[in-house]
Parts: structure tokens; sequence; C-alpha cells
């Protein structure tokens, strides 16, 4: 007798909601496995993705796509369980996305689309150094809606996609070498040959320094106070902030013992 209360209980009819204890009991079940599923699904893209070696951009776009797709496929079969119907559930989905976009929220498509194109070309990936709208750091990730970026003083900065993909984007750490560019002034007593040759002789010098192409100096102005010089040499973009440090220390150092000054601005003032 107890046992057959238990049965009747299991399928009796919640008041005011129309389903039963064993749907609610199935639902969650379903719910629990497939969240279990959707998990293992994750786990075989992310290591599928790696053995195909495309761009993490791209990978982490398409696994939080799918496993969104996913997610709402299992949201559909709970509430089939529970008696809603799939067809009542994607109108209400419709009406949702129609009030959302009702209520000016047509930048959250705009964001999702502009992901997309960010996926399928990806003009950085994860850890390359960009210049996102005037925004420089290291990208953290791409995301569906936004893009991470930790800026090299520690700022962690999430940019709309929209913004991303509207505007330019620098990349910093795609191509294998940089360009090194420095400015120096001498002062127009100074012997302007002898710094032309010191100057290339540092750069030629240098260890970071590529040979191929080869360094350049350019006079690049006759200044109020100054001759100015544009130092140019090529190096290995992991040395992009060492090099020039490190060479205008020397041209600084090789200067003042070659008797070269590099002058400070100043201004002749006549009197009558």
């Amino acid at each position: 007798m107890h046992h057959g209360d238990t049965i009747v209980a299991l399928d009796s009819t919640l008041p005011y909601l129309g389903i039963t204890v064993t749907d609610i009991i199935v639902a969650v079940a379903v719910l629990v496995i497939g969240w279990m599923l959707i998990q293992f699904v994750k786990r075989m893209l992310e290591r599928t993705a790696r053995k195909a070696q495309q761009s993490e951009v791209m990978e982490q776009f398409v696994i939080r796509f799918i496993t969104i797709l996913l997610y709402v496929a299992l949201l559909l079969v709970v509430l089939n369980i529970l008696g809603v119907s799939t067809g009542a559930a994607a109108v209400s989905i419709s009406a949702l996305l129609g009030l959302i976009l009702g209520f000016g929220m047509q930048d959250s498509v705009a964001n999702i689309a502009s992901g997309i194109w960010l996926a399928m070309q990806h003009p950085m990936d994860v850890g390359e150094a960009v210049d996102l709208n005037g925004i420089v750091g290291s990208v953290s990730s791409v995301g569906i809606l936004s893009t991470q970026l930790l800026t090299f003083d520690n700022k962690y900065v999430t940019i709309p996609n929209k913004v991303v993909w509207s505007n330019a984007i620098i990349n910093y750490s795609r191509m294998p070498t940089r360009r090194v560019e420095l400015s120096v002034g001498i002062s127009y007593a100074a012997d302007l040959r002898r710094a032309l040759e010191v100057a290339m002789d540092i750069m030629k010098s240098h260890e970071l320094v590529l040979d191929d192409p080869e360094p350049m100096i350019l006079v690049t102005e006759l200044g109020d106070s100054s001759v100015n010089m544009s130092l140019r040499c090529w190096t290995e973009k992991a040395n992009i902030v060492a090099v020039p440090s490190e060479l205008y220390q020397q041209v600084f150092e090789r200067f003042a013992a070659e008797g070269i000054e590099i002058p400070f601005p100043q201004m002749d003032v006549h009197m009558k």
C-alpha cells in the first residue's frame, strides 16, 4: 500500500503547473546529464582545435558559439519535458529578441556580427600586442560580444567588437621584424659628416640590429637649434623595446666622447 501511494504521488499533477513530479525529476536528470555532455563536447572541440592548429581567437569564438547553441537546445528539450511546446518556446525567444532590439539593443547584434568577422579574418590572436582604437595592449580574448586587452601598465580593458571591427587594428606582433627609428639632433657647429659616421657605426655594431635591411640615416630637418637626423634600423620584434633605449644611450655617450654637441632648444634675442 505504501509503495502504491508513492507511485500515485509521483504521477500526481502539481496544482497550477500542470506537470507531474516525475516530469520534474526527468527534467532535472536531463538537465544534469545534458550539462555534462555539453562540457564533454566542449573539451573534445578544444582538443580538436589544438590539433588543427587554428588561431586561438577562432578557436575561442567557435567553441563559445557552439556551446551556446547546445545550451539553447538543452533548454528547449527540458521545456518540452515540462510540457512547454518547443514551438511556443521558439516564439517566446523570437518575441524576446524583438523586445531586445526594440529597446535599443541593436549594438548587441552588431557586436556579435563583428565578433564573427574578427574570428574569420583573425587580424589579431591571443597574446599579440595590438592598438585598438588608441588602446595598446596584449590580446587576452576575443569573445562573442567584446574583446579583452591587458595593457602594458596592467589594466584590463573590454572593448565592444563593433568598435574593434569599425576601426583600424594595428598589430605590432604579427610580423617577425620591426623598424626602429631614433630622432637625434646635433649642433650647427658640430661636424655633420663625423656625426653620421659615428651614428652609423653605433647601429651596425649593435648585436641586436639586423644587417638586412641595412641601417640608414636621413638628415630630416634644419631645426631652430639643431640639425636633425633620423636613425633607422631593423630588429626582431622581441627586441623592439630594448634596442632603441640602448641605441639612444650609446649615441649620447659616443657623441659626448667625439665632441659632437647635442643642443637644447634656445632662442637668440637681439636688442636694438
